[in-house]
């Protein structure tokens, strides 16, 4: 088992796992100018865009011809918080793919088309004891730590069916997989004592 003193950073933003990008404007013909230092509104003198939009308001043009708010308002060319989907219990965290979102919950796995996040499915369902609250993607593979600190590894996009990979764990805090480390690929994750603990996958007991 490797075990390494680090700094974790392995959090991604809502806006590149929603596959959302900030405005950036270019060009005489891209619109009104976009100003960094105005946490990317649209500059006041030109609020009509190319587009014939109100990039102040307009929620499918947001700060940007073609910036879309995902069903949210636009107020002075940002779009607000939206909610997209709700129902399935409580949310722990996310990951996503090129065509879908997967939450860990209350429930257990649930899938959400990118296309319609309001049309979602539990895939992989779970005692709220076993509930996943840790996950992490390396290619098709989806890694899950539940709540009784055991790791479990499914195939997406069913993920049905997960496999143990690692248990008798103490608090998991955060948890991904790596792509390659001295030939080997791990999952790695934070522990509560804050030390970067990983397991290469050949020595994972899978």
């Amino acid at each position: 088992m490797l075990c390494v003193t680090a700094t974790l950073a392995a959090l991604a933003s809502c806006s590149s796992i929603l596959g959302l990008t900030d405005p950036v404007v270019r060009g005489e013909d891209a619109g009104p100018r976009v100003d960094a230092d105005a946490g990317g509104r649209a500059d006041a003198s030109s609020a009509d865009g190319s587009c014939g939009a109100d990039l102040f308001r307009d929620p499918s043009h947001c700060g940007a011809c073609d910036h879309g708010c995902l069903g949210g308002k636009c107020i002075e060319g940002r779009c607000e918080p939206a909610r997209v989907a709700t129902g399935f219990g409580a949310p722990y965290d996310v990951v996503g793919d090129g065509t879908h979102l997967y939450l860990g919950t209350s429930a257990g796995i649930v899938r959400l088309p990118r296309s319609d996040l309001a049309t979602w499915e539990v895939i992989s369902a779970a005692d709220p004891a076993e509930a996943p609250e840790r996950l992490a993607r390396r290619g098709a593979d989806l890694y899950l730590r539940r709540r009784s600190n055991v790791i479990d590894r499914c195939r997406l996009p069913g993920c049905t069916d997960p496999a143990r990979v690692v248990a008798g764990l103490g608090l998991v805090e955060h948890l991904v997989a790596v792509d390659g480390y001295g030939g080997a690929e791990p999952i790695v994750w934070l522990d509560s004592s804050m030390e970067v603990v990983g397991v290469p996958l050949d020595d994972a007991g899978v």
